[in-house]
């Protein structure tokens, strides 16, 4: 197969799936050869990275939905894991996303997550 070829093919696959390893063992590759492509040509690395994105975020929507889904069925985790997430004041001063505690709820605060959650489910879907 033609460089061309395959790296339209490896394109077509970043474009369902932004993970390389997959993209390259369809297409025949190594990474080793899609990272000097990368390197190499900057037409395809600009579309690959594009490609890549715009996969990302498909699955960041996925994600997301799957988190609110649980949380209108009731899951504190999800509600908590949502709150430190999207939420200032779940979140400790200082600490990035990455570093954020969990913090433990007051009953009076799961409770109120819990009604949250009740009022979500009962709400009409987003488009």
């Amino acid at each position: 197969m033609k460089d061309p070829q395959t790296k339209q093919l490896i394109l077509d696959q970043l474009e369902k799936s932004p993970i390389v390893e997959l993209a390259c063992k369809k297409a025949g590759i190594s990474r080793m050869t899609f990272y000097r492509w990368m390197k190499e040509d900057k037409a395809f690395k600009k579309s690959a990275g594009e490609f890549m994105a715009s996969s990302r975020d498909t699955y960041n929507d996925i994600a997301e939905s799957q988190i609110i889904t649980a949380m209108k069925n009731g899951n504190i985790g999800a509600s908590r894991f949502f709150l430190t997430h999207n939420h200032p004041i779940y979140k400790k001063a200082g600490k990035s996303d990455a570093e954020t505690e969990v913090i433990e709820l007051t009953p009076e605060e799961a409770k109120l997550v819990k009604e949250l959650a009740k009022l979500i489910n009962k709400a009409p879907p987003q488009p």
